[in-house]
Order: structure tokens, then C-alpha cells, then sequence
């Protein structure tokens, strides 16, 4: 954490520009009652409006990942990537050894290519970052959001943005 920022050596990306929508509910409305599926695929088709090269979802308090809704949900939701060539990103679903909040991330290919529990309570090893068509990218969520540490390990990493797909309902979350 204390050392000194350099900038990184980065692959070269196929494009620098990216568009970026925001896709928002609360939990219960995303993953716990009778409107999932429609809800999230309804959220993707209006963020798909703007023609993003990524979707952020708000954290959706999906804790049981054994639950067949949310199974079939993330199904959903790598072919809808697949299908439209887009990043997705979604916070809050229970990790499959960890019950806390994880992010977990599409590729435009619909493969699941990032998935991170909260960093603050996991107390992870290592801070991870991947890489897009569009430049090096990281994730944290919830809490996350206030351990500082946090942004800067990320950045000597060559974190370039970092999304946080956090409760904090709303696009300004």
C-alpha cells in the first residue's frame, strides 16, 4: 500500500472509450420476489438503450446462490452478455464458499470473468483487477467503498476504473 505509484505497463486495448449505464432497484425487486425474471432482463433491455459497452448493476442482496431463481438469474444474464456483446456487472450475490457480498462480472463473450467478495470482510489476499477490450478495470462493493487502502492497492495495479456495485440504490450508488 505504501508504494510508490508508477504507471503500470498495460496491454494495448482494442478501444480506449467506453459507455457505461447504470441499472437500479432495490434487492427485493431484482432477486427476491415473483418480477425476477422479468425485472432484471427488463433492466438490461433499457440499459441496452444507450448501447453501453458495460452495464453496472446496484448491489441486489442475492444471498443464497443456491437458490434455483438466482442460478437460473445469472444463467440470464451471461447469455443476455453473450447476446448483446456487453460487460455486466452485478454486486451482491452470496459468493459459493463466502456468504458475503461478491461482484461478479460478464465479458462480452457471456463469461463470467470477475468474481470478488467484499474486500474489508473477506480479508482477502490478494486485490484483483482484469482487463476489458476498453482498459484494466477492478471492483469492490458495499463497504468497500470507504477503505481507501482499498482504491489505492487497485490503482498500483493498474486499476484504471474501479466499479462499485454497491447498496447505495440509485445511479449515484
Amino acid at each position: 500500500i505504501a508504494e510508490k505509484w508508477e504507471k503500470p505497463a498495460l496491454p494495448e486495448f482494442s478501444k480506449r472509450k467506453a459507455r457505461i449505464a447504470v441499472a437500479f432497484t432495490s434487492g427485493d425487486e431484482m432477486w427476491n420476489n415473483a418480477a425476477y425474471p422479468e425485472a432484471v432482463m427488463g433492466l438490461l433491455e433499457k440499459a441496452w438503450e444507450v448501447k453501453p459497452d458495460l452495464i453496472l448493476f446496484s448491489e441486489n442482496n442475492a444471498r443464497r446462490l443456491g437458490d434455483p431463481a438466482i442460478q437460473k438469474g445469472l444463467r440470464d444474464i451471461s447469455a443476455w452478455a453473450a447476446r448483446h456483446r456487453c460487460y455486466v456487472a452485478v454486486g451482491g450475490i452470496a459468493g459459493p464458499d463466502n456468504p458475503v457480498s461478491t461482484a461478479y462480472v460478464w465479458d462480452r463473450a457471456g463469461r463470467l470473468i470477475y468474481t470478488e467478495p467484499l474486500y474489508w470482510m473477506a480479508g482477502a489476499e490478494e486485490l484483483k483487477v482484469f482487463d476489458t477490450d476498453f482498459g484494466r478495470l477492478a471492483a469492490h462493493s458495499c463497504g468497500d467503498l470507504f477503505q481507501f487502502p482499498i482504491d489505492r492497492v487497485l490503482a498500483l495495479k493498474g486499476a484504471e476504473l474501479i466499479l462499485d456495485p454497491s447498496q447505495m440504490w440509485g445511479p449515484d450508488g
